[in-house]
């Protein structure tokens, strides 16, 4: 086989890069105190492993409570997230015997996504999480094991409202002194979701109610970023090049402002490649030229020779520019010097290239 090369453009004006791609900022000092099972981020854990993990954080760093949920929270109501639904460890000799959701049905924590056969028993296998099922690779008579997702389930900022529940149950439970602080801090990092953080404080801690009423900013008090201060490196120096056309007196000019346009542009893009699925067919196109794109937005989905769909997930902001796959394309041999040797399975790895601005 030959290496896999889909190129996709992103024009990054709302600053981040790819993973991978150049330096990141640092990442806030709560982060690194969430702690999540091997494979599973922030992004990508369940409703109880999100419990599990802020738990343990408050318990070993009670002094950090306010930053932890308040990271934790903002995090979520972002969305933007991909929740594996994996066999549990502790279940063996399974079989499916009915799948009864499908691709795009919407889901709830507890629905039951399919029913299993466990050593002669039938066993309810539930969504844990919130969102759109987005892949589901188990169909009847199979038999799921190992560490592979039977399904996808998407969370927009739509869908983390239980999530974001959990988190301040679990809160509360964990460092209840410290309620008020924590629903203040977190209702100013995530003000769109200040009645959902306030609704779960107060029902884990009812007789600290009023208190906790009171320790959510109204929205006069809620800090308005300064929108120069937010710029990204394009738009400041986009902002730079359109003053100095100002001062000119060339501000009128189309080919001017045009010029100064490409040449911001130009200066920030770049062609870089990340690992593909070879031999993948190209199924769904759900970003095109002139689309926002936020981080854990669809690209594009593809299918696998196998039968599984997978989502190839944006990992930044940003406006589409352009995209040279189509559906029904085969991610193939776009690219032969891009193969690489995947040292411990021996597989070749294709590349998907994407050409972006910083």
């Amino acid at each position: 086989m030959r290496a896999t090369c889909v190129q996709i453009a992103i024009l990054f004006l709302a600053g981040g890069l790819l993973d991978g791609w150049g330096q990141h900022p640092p990442s806030p000092p709560s982060s690194s105190l969430l702690v999540f099972p091997p494979g599973i981020t922030l992004q990508t854990a369940s409703n109880g492993e999100l419990s599990t993990a802020v738990k343990a954080a408050l318990f070993q760093n009670p002094d950090k409570a306010k930053e932890v949920v308040s990271y934790t929270v903002a995090e979520l109501a972002k969305g933007g997230r991909l929740i594996p639904q994996k066999m549990p460890a502790n279940i063996h000799g399974a079989k499916v015997t009915r799948v009864v959701v499908k691709l795009g049905q919407r889901v709830t924590t507890g629905q039951t996504l399919a029913v299993m056969d466990v050593q002669g028993k039938p066993m309810k296998y539930t969504s844990t999480a919130d969102g759109v099922v987005e892949s589901v690779s188990m169909s009847p008579d199979a038999s799921p094991y190992g560490p592979e997702p039977l399904a996808l389930i998407a969370q927009s900022s739509e869908y983390s409202l239980t999530a974001i529940r959990h988190v301040i149950l679990t809160a509360a439970m964990a460092a209840p002194t410290s309620i008020t602080e924590i629903v203040s801090a977190a209702a100013t990092a995530a003000p769109s979701v200040s009645t959902v953080i306030a609704s779960a404080a107060k029902e884990a801690l009812p007789d600290q109610a009023d208190a906790i009423a009171k320790a959510v900013p109204s929205p006069a008090a809620m800090p308005t970023p300064d929108p120069a201060s937010t710029l990204s490196p394009p738009e400041e120096e986009m902002r730079a090049e359109l003053a100095k056309l100002k001062e000119e007196g060339k501000l009128g000019d189309k080919k001017e402002v045009r010029a100064a346009y490409e040449r911001v542009i130009k200066k920030h893009t770049e062609t870089k490649e990340i690992a593909g699925p070879m031999g993948a067919r190209v199924i769904a196109v759900h970003k095109h030229a002139g689309d926002v794109v936020h981080v854990g937005d669809k690209i594009i989905t593809v299918r696998l020779a196998d039968g599984r769909q997978l989502p190839i997930l944006a990992k930044a902001d940003g406006v589409m520019q352009e995209l040279s796959v189509s559906k029904g394309g085969i991610i193939g041999n776009t690219s032969p010097s891009s193969v690489q040797i995947d040292s411990e399975s021996l597989v070749r790895i294709g590349a998907i290239r994407i050409t972006m601005t910083r």
